[in-house]
């Protein structure tokens, strides 16, 4: 078992393997990072990398806050923006493993108040599929006819409201049209994870007697308690509305440095946002003058603070704050669960490999993912893709083996972020006792996570792609398919 302190950097492990090899390659990978850092402008980045569980790299690179001269660390937190829309993802799989969701059920059987329709009054159900698939046809940040500025952030990005729940944060959208009928379009929306984290509330609230989603009380105890506050403006529990669940969720998967956006907390190693603006001299400099010691933020021309938001209001949707390590840490957890690690330990997972792979993980057809990874499709939460259709700037021999790709890409105000997992295609032969999982790749699980804090910072895919395929090159010449299970750090006593 391999055990490290989060946020070191070391390649130990892999060292009698894969030998030399595996230092020049990690010489690559700083050469492609640098080269991004320096396209792009952005002040700072932060990237970690394992290999079968095990972390073959993390470091940090230039500046967490421009203005005092704090270097990124390993440490450093910033907004992952919508990969926490994986985090939802999760939650979502815990209440179906509980056999307390139905995917596929109107959503006005958890959230009787929530029923849009369409400019034309048309209306029809809305599912959690809907929702975590981009297909509800529930708006993103403009309204249906609105006309969609590309200069500047949508209004509705910069919220300074502090929400008690994702049910009040319903009041932003509530009244709104869908812009199609669900099911009808793909529609990347946000919004709809407001509403999808609002019904997650509404089925931990709504269960009687109290079931909690995790059930771990010596654990979570702390977590419970510096929740309890007051309710404002909901009759929900503390402990049901959607920023306790994720709380208990960071616990569980033992995700210390991860912690919800709260922009009045002081929060350690939170980096600062800066954003690249054209500034005329007519501009009033003190929107970005607002005190907000810990981002910044990019756009174009030269380098400025971001305006202050608070993003209470999409916990949900782009609201979480980690570091690199533990984004691998969760994607390590994920890709054991995937890779049938917790067979018997079941209640070590934060979700079933049934429900990971034949919903979290299930393309949902007519989705899309941009022009970084053609070919690829949204699950719920998660994109999937094959390694096989996305870009390279070699071209493939036909003996490389075609892999999984999931993860999700984010941008925030201030931030852009990538988690990327390349995972071998397993699937299930049924044996006279029970199934057992084949996989077609021997190649260890390859799992990227990259934090930017620099609003569009573009060419991150690619980028996360170039380290993967990198690595992959490695392993191959390396001849690792054999051996590299017993690097696995991704069991359960590991991650627990």
């Amino acid at each position: 078992m391999v055990t490290r302190r989060p946020g070191s950097s070391t390649t130990s492990e892999l060292d009698g393997i894969t030998g030399s090899s595996l230092h020049q390659t990690i010489k690559s990978v700083d050469q492609l990072i640098e080269t991004f850092k320096a396209t792009t402008g952005a002040p700072g980045v932060s990237a970690c990398i394992s290999i079968g569980g095990a972390i073959i790299y993390s470091k940090g690179f230039g500046l967490a806050d421009v203005e005092q001269g704090v270097s990124v660390s390993p440490q450093t937190k910033f907004r992952i923006a919508s990969i926490s829309k994986s985090f939802t993802s999760l939650l979502t799989g815990r209440l179906i493993d509980q056999a307390r969701l139905d995917l596929n059920a109107d959503i006005r059987t958890y959230l009787p108040d929530f029923s849009p329709k369409t400019l034309e009054g048309k209306s029809s159900p809305i599912s959690m599929k809907h929702l975590l698939s981009h297909t509800s046809g529930v708006r993103d940040y403009y309204k249906a006819g609105e006309e969609k500025k590309t200069d500047m952030c949508p209004e509705e990005m910069l919220i300074t409201k502090a929400y008690d729940s994702a049910h009040d944060s319903l009041a932003i959208f509530r009244d709104d049209a869908l812009i199609h009928l669900p099911g009808e379009d793909y529609l990347y929306s946000s919004h709809g994870y407001v509403v999808a984290a609002a019904v997650i509330e509404a089925i931990v609230a709504n269960t009687h007697p109290p079931k909690p989603l995790f059930e771990r009380p010596a654990r979570l105890k702390e977590v419970l308690d510096i929740n309890e506050k007051k309710d404002t403006g909901t009759k929900l529990s503390n402990d049901s509305k959607s920023g306790s669940l994720f709380k208990q969720l960071f616990a569980f998967l033992g995700l210390h440095n991860t912690c919800l956006d709260e922009p009045n907390a002081v929060i350690p190693f939170r980096a600062s946002c800066l954003s690249f603006r054209l500034m005329p001299a007519a501009l009033n400099i003190f929107q970005y003058l607002i005190p907000r010691p810990y981002r910044r933020e990019k756009s174009n021309g030269c380098l400025a603070n971001t305006p202050w938001v608070d993003n209470s209001y999409k916990w949900s949707g782009g609201g979480i704050l980690s570091t690199a390590p533990d984004l691998i840490q969760m994607a390590n957890h994920v890709a054991g669960i995937y890779l049938g690690q917790y067979e018997g330990m079941e209640n070590l997972a934060v979700v079933s490999r049934k429900t990971l792979v034949n919903f979290l993980w299930s393309p949902v057809c007519g989705t899309v993912q941009g022009s970084w990874l053609p070919g690829g499709l949204y699950g719920l939460g998660w994109f999937v893709a094959r390694r096989s259709t996305a870009p390279s700037d070699k071209a493939r021999s036909l003996n490389q083996p075609d892999r999984l790709y999931v993860g999700h890409t984010g941008g925030a105000v201030g931030f852009t972020s990538i988690l990327l997992l390349s995972l071998p295609i397993c699937m299930e032969q049924m044996c006279q006792s029970a199934p057992s999982l084949v996989q077609i790749s021997q190649l260890p699980p390859i799992c990227v996570a990259i934090l930017v804090n620099q609003e569009g910072a573009h060419g991150i895919g690619s980028l996360a792609i170039q380290i993967v395929e990198t690595l992959t090159g490695a392993l191959l010449a390396s001849n690792i398919s054999n051996n590299w299970t017993s690097l696995s750090s991704i069991t359960a006593k590991a991650a627990h």
